[in-house]
């Protein structure tokens, strides 16, 4: 499905990619202006500046927003569109041009990680209408908070890996942080009695991790669930139970090629909503959504088909 021109807004985060998006941009400008020779830029200056700028953008009858940056930017501007009026977003459309650290997101469509050739795709125009994630989840104040998010969210082990990134940041770059951050996390790790119910049906813990994704990979690359489609009306959620930090490390190896699913403590499902509440006892449990941390629990998440018009 092929979509109408109209104006292109472009929103850099010049920090992604440890910084290399900001300085490459200059060069990466020109190659833009080759292929959408009319756009107009805007350099988001911090952490949520996108979303406020995708959704002005929107507002002011955009046809094009397009992301460059990585999975944190990516989630930002998608948080900006589906927070636009609803008559606003009828006429736009999203894009992604990756220029991070993880770009899981960019993975799973096979988006180029190659600048020009990315651009050249999007030039494509080829529509697809995928499904946003709704979570309802625990701020740290204690309050409520809406988010939307097309990737991944999770909570136990994966939420702490999450923490441990945004606070030793990614030097190492996407894929190294976030293996150094899991194998932290793992020997760390306490299977915990989580309360999960999906689509009403509680499932039996105690976890050591609970991860809802709606594309196939994470943490740079790690499929953690690669028979993922987020075009399907439905989210996969992998259940990682109480078993050894030896039997998860073993099975962190074959995160990568996807091929670890299936034995003993290890469950992959489908459905349309997920529900989590923290242990008895309670504790702060932080959560992960899209690699970056995220308020803590209890919180809920509600798939909506097909509500999501992107490049691609």
């Amino acid at each position: 499905m092929r979509h109408s021109r109209g104006k292109t807004v472009v929103i850099v985060n010049p920090a992604s990619g440890a910084g290399r998006s900001g300085l490459l941009w200059p060069e990466r400008r020109e190659i833009l202006e080759a292929i959408l020779p009319e756009f107009e830029e805007h350099l988001s200056e911090r952490r949520g500046h996108a979303s406020e700028l995708a959704r002005e953008a929107v507002e002011n009858g955009a046809a094009r927003v397009v992301a460059v940056g990585g999975d944190g930017t990516w989630h930002e501007v998608v948080q900006g569109f589906m927070t636009a009026p609803r008559e606003s977003r009828r006429d736009a459309v999203l894009g992604l041009l990756p220029t991070g650290s993880g770009c899981d997101f960019a993975r799973h469509f096979d988006i180029p990680m190659d600048f020009r050739e990315a651009a050249l795709r999007l030039e494509a125009d080829t529509l697809r209408r995928l499904d946003a994630v709704r979570a309802e989840i625990t701020a740290e104040d204690g309050s409520s908070k809406t988010l939307y998010f097309t990737n991944m969210a999770a909570f136990g082990l994966a939420g702490l890996v999450a923490e441990a990134v945004e606070r030793d940041g990614k030097a190492r770059g996407g894929t190294l942080s976030y293996l150094f951050a899991t194998l932290g996390a793992v020997m760390r790790s306490q299977a915990a009695d989580f309360t999960v119910r999906l689509d009403g049906r509680k499932l039996d813990g105690p976890f050591h991790t609970v991860i809802l994704a709606n594309t196939s990979s994470t943490g740079g690359g790690m499929k953690i669930a690669p028979d993922a489609d987020a075009e399907d009306g439905r989210f996969e959620v992998v259940t990682v139970g109480d078993m050894s930090k030896l039997s998860m490390l073993l099975k962190l190896r074959k995160l990568y090629s996807g091929t670890h699913l299936g034995g003993r403590g290890l469950e992959c499902l489908r459905g349309e909503r997920l529900e989590a509440f923290p242990p008895p006892g309670g504790g702060r449990w932080p959560l992960n959504i899209d690699g970056e941390a995220f308020g803590r629990l209890p919180a809920a998440f509600t798939i909506e088909p097909g509500v999501l018009p992107v490049l691609v």
